[in-house]
């Protein structure tokens, strides 16, 4: 229906009308370009989105770039050259989408020499990074990690004790269910309980010879409620716990398994929410071996989205428990609610209870009729999942000490506006903290060698990091999480920045002075914020991390100092690299390496390569003890 060379690409028999090159006045040297863009990004295997209808952001974004580029009289292909034109493109293109715009800039320059030209450059890029944070009221917090990961274990705690209980719990659920049928066929809905009003209707009704409680203590399942829910203490019949209690504890083992799910999956909570008990999937790649995915729905609401997360194998089980409780509810579901076959055999995790003696199975079928399936996005919120008269966390262990704040702060600097946020007082959870607070993990993680990136506090797998940070495999991350980890990258350099200048005490300059460093002192000194992120976004100031501690050479280094430290002690007219800054806390980390590598070297063949290398790693490693022992005896 149309050739590359119109100026009117028609879509209309695949469902979407297409893209009208001609109707935005470009000139024809940025048209070709974009033309070629969208050749490229429709065609391309990990970029295109699923759609054609789906490109139609990349189309707008481009027209957009395209547009302020003809004002200043130059090609999109040599934007990256004029970096005064940054900010007027970025007045063009700044919406709601603004970080999806910044995703969808950064997998072009990913692919730029297969493009053939480069649209956005580092420092482009880093000036959006930082004008979405400067637009920010106050960003959806990073969750410190001591706080971040007791939430983590006591959520897989309460995973794991249901598992313990399952099959008493399954066995409950049927007796009560099946007790509670009986009685509604016999007697009046007031008498439908078989574990009160034990006197009236005897012979008609199926009654138990206790209360709730007793029931539970025969099913050994006391402990387990007592572990979790507040007693309700109903003083009429003298019981700790109702039936109600049983549904309530159902649906907060299902939203911790959401919740458990959400801080490995960089989901959005609707994302999350809309997943069904087929979701998890395993993958073989031919690098890596198995790599665990989510998959969303079939039926795609968002136009960008591949609905395709890495995660960890530790969330199957949150899965299994999620598809239990749905199992349950479906078994005990109202005949007059009509649901299709793929809800039944596929539910979705996040089903709701439906019990005859849960007070929401009355609101089942209504939220049915409104909504055309069994499942509430609304109804997950981490912060009130922690007031439903449920003890999932302690209040003391949660409170925000000195160290927490100071890292919290260091990543969410106005955090301080929300008024919950202060020393003393106990962390507030969002299902969203989730998100950013695993984006910038993994964007941390990917900075360190790959035997270092299994951080017990992170709770990463391996195959997690070398998936985002070296996209060996050939499925692709969902857009929405891959932008908020291209943002945290962008927006990382900074914070670095700060925390070498500030601890003066733990970062050691062997050299005494860097070159230019001092220049970022006095701006950080004088609250210079923009002025020194220019200097970032230009390339003129950088910083990395390293096994020394950081590399403070702008742009790239093409000896990293990550993986090997050698070449970081031959720099500078063979003494240490000009550029190195040691961090006194890597000490006993580089011992440990150092007597790793000695060991190594008396199982390998004297003469040998590797022996070669690895005695320039321990001669580095001597040369980084001696620097930090003298600075030690000249502080003492």
């Amino acid at each position: 229906m149309s050739v590359y060379g119109d100026d009117y690409w028609d879509f209309s028999a695949i469902g979407y009308y297409g893209f009208n090159f001609g109707r935005h006045g470009l000139s024809c040297e940025n048209i070709a370009l974009i033309k070629q863009a969208m050749v490229f990004i429709i065609y391309h295997p990990r970029l295109f989105p699923g759609r054609v209808k789906s490109c139609r952001s990349y189309f707008d974004l481009l027209v957009k770039i395209g547009g302020v580029c003809d004002r200043y009289d130059i090609k999109i292909s040599d934007l990256h050259k004029f970096p005064r034109v940054f900010s007027a493109v970025f007045d063009v293109i700044k919406s709601v989408r603004i970080k999806h715009s910044i995703s969808q800039l950064h997998k072009l320059k990913l692919y730029e020499r297969e493009l053939g030209f480069s649209i956005a450059s580092d420092g482009f890029l880093k000036l959006l990074a930082r004008e979405v944070k400067e637009h920010e009221a106050v960003q959806h917090p990073y969750i410190p990690p001591r706080i971040w990961s007791y939430q983590v274990e006591r959520l897989s705690e309460v995973l794991n004790d249901f598992l313990q209980h399952q099959a008493a719990i399954e066995k409950a659920f049927k007796w009560m269910h099946k007790a509670y049928v009986h009685n509604l066929k016999v007697v009046s809905p007031c008498y439908q309980s078989p574990f009160s009003e034990r006197n009236l209707y005897r012979d008609n009704r199926v009654l138990y010879k206790g209360n709730f409680d007793t029931f539970l203590h025969e099913r050994r399942l006391f402990s387990l409620f007592d572990k979790w829910l507040e007693p309700e203490k109903k003083s009429v019949y003298g019981y700790s716990y109702s039936t109600q209690s049983f549904s309530k504890y159902l649906t907060f083992v299902r939203d911790a398994s959401i919740i458990f799910i959400l801080n490995f999956s960089l989901q959005r909570k609707k994302e999350a929410t809309s997943l069904r008990r087929d979701c998890f999937h395993v993958e073989i790649d031919k690098y890596l071996g198995e790599v665990c995915i989510l998959i969303g729905e079939t039926t795609k609401t968002d136009e960008d989205s591949d609905a395709r997360w890495v995660v960890p194998n530790t969330i199957k089980k949150a899965i299994d428990i999620c598809t239990c409780i749905a199992r349950l509810r479906l078994s005990v579901l109202r005949e007059d609610i009509d649901l299709s076959r793929e809800d039944r055999e596929n539910p979705y995790l996040m089903f709701p209870s439906t019990e005859i003696w849960s007070s929401n199975s009355s609101k089942v079928r209504s939220s049915f009729m409104r909504h055309g399936a069994l499942v509430s996005h609304r109804a997950l919120d981490y912060d009130n999942v922690l007031r439903r008269g449920l003890k999932l966390f302690d209040d003391d262990v949660i409170r925000i000490t000195e160290e927490d704040a100071q890292m919290a702060l260091s990543l969410t600097p106005n955090l301080y506006e929300r008024e919950w946020f202060e020393v003393g007082k106990p962390w507030r959870f969002s299902c969203h903290q989730l998100r950013r607070t695993l984006a910038v993990n993994m964007f941390s993680s990917r900075e360190v060698s790959v035997s270092s990136i299994q951080h017990q506090m992170k709770h990463l797998s391996r195959n997690m990091t070398l998936y985002y940070g070296r996209h060996y495999t050939n499925l692709r991350l969902n857009s929405v999480a891959e932008a908020a980890l291209v943002l945290e990258s962008y927006n990382n350099v900074y914070q670095r920045l700060i925390e070498v200048i500030d601890d003066e005490v733990n970062n050691v300059r062997p050299h005494g002075k860097i070159l230019g460093f001092d220049t970022v002192i006095d701006l950080v000194d004088a609250g210079e914020e923009k002025k020194l992120m220019k200097l970032i976004r230009d390339g003129q100031v950088g910083v990395r991390r390293t096994l020394l501690g950081f590399c403070m050479k702008a742009g790239s280094c093409e000896y990293g100092g990550i993986e090997s430290i050698s070449k970081c002690m031959v720099g500078d007219g063979g003494g240490v690299c000009a550029d190195a800054i040691f961090k006194r806390k890597n000490k006993d980390k580089l011992l440990r390496l150092r007597e790793f590598h000695h060991n190594e070297i008396e199982r390998l063949p004297p003469g040998s390569m590797r022996v070669g290398a690895l005695k320039k790693e321990i001669y580095a490693i001597g040369v980084y003890i001696d620097a930090i022992e003298r600075e030690e005896e000249a502080g003492n």
